[in-house]
């Protein structure tokens, strides 16, 4: 979806650094990728993201999605969307994910430590349980 050149240059590279094998979520094959799933209905990827051992997205759901799973996560900007993803990953103090395109090069590559994100991640899940509750509780009554 929306692959950037950058994008690409990431993915392979994690993927040569754990020799993982690359699935590419788009209608258009854009690139040389291990795996390409064209038309992803909701269920196919959440499979997707649920089996992937790294994410790497450039989408504020592949990126929420990845969190919910717990999986090692890069995001990158989108062109013209990419404000959503920048404050959920500030909400979970997750901004050490964030990799911009002149950074790729020289990224070193490691795991997502949730560890370190956990406490944050609850927060915010508990924050959004209330909500909805309180908004279900009130459409009730």
């Amino acid at each position: 979806m929306f692959q950037s050149k950058k994008l690409r240059q990431l993915a392979k590279k994690v993927a040569d650094y754990y020799g993982l094998q690359i699935v590419e979520v788009s209608a258009q094959k854009e690139w040389p990728a291990d795996y390409v799933e064209p038309f992803a209905g909701p269920r196919e990827w959440l499979g997707l993201i649920d089996k992937a051992d790294f994410v790497i997205t450039n989408s504020f759901h592949g990126a929420a999605l990845s969190i919910n799973y717990r999986k090692n996560l890069y995001v990158m900007k989108a062109e013209n969307r990419s404000s959503r993803i920048y404050s959920m990953l500030d909400d979970f103090d997750m901004n050490d994910r964030f990799v911009r395109d002149e950074d790729v090069e020289k990224l070193e590559i490691t795991c997502t430590n949730y560890g370190k994100y956990e406490r944050n991640i609850v927060r915010r899940i508990e924050e959004s349980k209330a909500f909805l509750k309180g908004y279900f509780n009130a459409e009730n009554r």
